[in-house]
């Protein structure tokens, strides 16, 4: 690993890509892929979050006071999402921009926004007298990352528009930071008006994220989204949302234009599941920073007074203070309050769910309880602890009986049937070694068959079963062979020339798989979805009586599409997702990898397959 000689020297405020970008011209690489490579072993453009930190900190200069706390606390726009990401998203993006995610799924590039809400502009956007302020101050412009907010269009410092294009129509892109766009045009003042004022509420909003990060988290804000709802009469006492009144009169509050000048629209707003996202949902894909800063101004005033102003209501509280009852019929302390700690669930939207766990039978129930009806009246079904099961295992494997292992367990027989036969994935009474029982029973039912074959010679298998079904379905689960040459021949057997059918059924799977291929599905055309697209006799016949279709099955083999195949054959699909709706203009294998996950343990001859491929797209 190269260290570096040399690494500019953050300025105020800088985008961490203006660094970047200041360090390119400086070692006058051809390509920025060149300098990418160079500080983080990765063939891609500056990317809007930085990923693979590590690396490049390992490589500075030793008298560089850089750190990865630094860069994405002054350096990246990070900071003003953090307090809307659950702990398990940040963990990730941390890692992601530590280490590069290992080539593992993009959470930070989300944070970007998507069609319904851009947080993060696509253009790198200047404020004309910026430049030229950092020009006579610090001798050169930068990237300014307060800047790159998509839904603030003016610097709030000199209440200028933000430009991204030159007057001659090219977009600036990192060239601007010489204050010149690529033909040599210099940056000059937009006189477009902003007439919005709902600018300067969003980017008062935005810096108090900024003041009051020390307490923020997602906790906090959810439960002042809770309070306030509530204080308006937006939300119930049974944890309702009144949707309709809440949208209604949020675009009463919000003009059109406002909405439309933060990249809003009323079709989004007036979505379903729009407003449920923003109160119950934790993915990462939903921060949809103008529609919150909007929601908490709209029912808050401000951000700061949404936040520091609490409006507390009460509620019922489900299950109750305790003790509980053990719902445990076996137990010595059956329906005595001996339970004295209930654990709660939340299941969001959906309610809470409580768990109760007896001290005495050590076996555990559940109760749901939901915000709009309450508790459930169902009878709780009762579980035995984990160490109550392999208990029960251990006793059966030294030989108790089901009985006594029951009694012992302070359960049902059924319930230790139940857990030996989910656990040892047997049925009980079929062990390896059959016991004496297990014979006689055997002995007897065979009888029985033997006696009916004998006083009815004539009769039919399915006439056989409806005189003696229990011992018939017994034998035929636990001796089938047996079974089978004690039974007449089969009549629905050898009604087809299966030589015949087998031949035609082959050819057809052959013409399914080739269709599908042909039709280029998002999805690989594997054994199931060639099964699905033939009728339904054509597939059941495969699924019943494969040991008589015997081409037939080495064709299915055959045609289904390989993993390999597939990823080759989806290759421009995935090509035109990403420069479509990620604005990326080179795709490299690397890139395909990060984006998606099927793609990163591919053998080194198939990714050079695809390396030459994506040269031809």
């Amino acid at each position: 690993m190269n260290q570096l000689a040399y690494f500019p020297t953050p300025l105020p405020g800088e985008d961490f890509r203006s660094i970047l970008y200041r360090y390119h011209v400086y070692v006058m690489n051809k390509e920025i892929t060149d300098t990418n490579i160079d500080l983080f072993g990765a063939k891609s453009e500056f990317t809007l979050f930085p990923r693979g930190l590590g690396l490049l900190i390992k490589k500075l200069p030793q008298q560089t006071l850089l750190s990865i706390e630094t860069i994405i606390e002054n350096h990246t726009l990070l900071p003003w999402f953090l307090p809307f990401l659950p702990d398990k998203h940040k963990d990730r993006i941390f890692n992601e921009i530590k280490t590069g995610g290992n080539l593992n799924e993009s959470f930070v590039g989300k944070l970007a926004g998507n069609k319904y809400g851009r947080c993060i502009d696509v253009d790198i956007k200047y404020c004309p007298m910026c430049l030229k302020e950092d020009e006579l101050r610090y001798g050169t412009g930068y990237i300014h990352r307060e800047h790159q907010i998509a839904f603030i269009h003016k610097c709030n410092k000199h209440d200028l528009h933000l430009i991204s294009e030159c007057c001659c129509g090219s977009k600036l892109g990192y060239e601007g930071i010489s204050g010149e766009c690529k033909a040599g045009h210099p940056v000059i003042l937009d006189e477009k008006e902003i007439v919005s004022g709902i600018q300067e509420q969003l980017i008062a909003d935005l810096n108090s994220i900024i003041s009051h990060k020390s307490v923020l988290s997602l906790d906090l804000i959810r439960q002042r989204l809770f309070e306030h709802l509530h204080s308006k009469g937006y939300l119930t006492n049974d944890v309702r949302t009144r949707r309709k009144a809440l949208v209604k009169e949020f675009l009463q509050y919000y003009s059109l234009d406002d909405l439309m000048s933060v990249g809003l629209t009323q079709e989004y707003i007036m979505q379903r599941n729009t407003v449920e996202r923003v109160l119950w949902n934790d993915s990462i894909v939903y921060i949809n920073l103008p529609f919150l800063l909007l929601l908490f101004r709209f029912i808050g005033n401000s951000f700061t007074e949404f936040i520091y102003k609490s409006s507390p209501y009460a509620l019922q509280i489900p299950f109750g203070y305790g003790p509980w009852p053990c719902r445990n019929k076996h137990c010595p302390d059956y329906l005595k309050l001996v339970i004295k700690r209930c654990n709660r669930l939340d299941n969001m939207y959906r309610g809470l769910t409580g768990k109760f766990y007896c001290p005495t039978c050590e076996s555990e129930y559940a109760i749901l309880w939901s915000w709009t009806k309450g508790y459930n009246n169902k009878i709780p079904k009762v579980y035995l602890s984990t160490s109550k099961r392999e208990e029960g295992i251990e006793l059966f494997q030294r030989g108790s009986s089901i009985k006594e292992i029951a009694a012992r367990l302070y359960c049902s027989v059924n319930e230790v049937k139940g857990t030996l036969s989910n656990v040892l994935s047997s049925n009980i009474e079929s062990c390896t070694t059959p016991s004496h029982k297990h014979m006689v029973q055997r002995d007897a039912y065979r009888a029985k068959v033997e006696t009916i074959i004998k006083d009815n010679p004539n009769c039919s298998r399915y006439e056989i079963c409806r005189k003696c079904s229990v011992p018939y379905q017994w034998l035929k689960k636990f001796d089938a062979d047996w079974l089978e040459g004690q039974l007449p021949k089969s009549r629905s057997k050898n009604n087809f020339d299966w030589k015949k059918v087998d031949e035609v059924l082959s050819k057809r799977v052959r013409e399914v798989s080739e269709s599908l291929i042909r039709a280029n599905p998002p999805t690989r055309v594997g054994t199931y979805s060639i099964l699905g697209a033939l009728s339904k006799t054509e597939s059941g016949r495969i699924k019943n009586y494969s040991r008589h279709l015997p081409r037939t099955c080495k064709i299915l083999k055959e045609v289904t599409e390989t993993k390999e195949d597939y990823q080759l054959r989806h290759l421009p699909a995935l090509v035109r997702q990403l420069r479509t709706h990620y604005n990326y203009k080179e795709v490299s294998i690397e890139t395909i990898q990060s984006y998606r996950r099927s793609y990163r343990t591919i053998p080194e001859e198939l990714k050079r397959v695809l390396s030459l491929k994506l040269l031809e797209l």
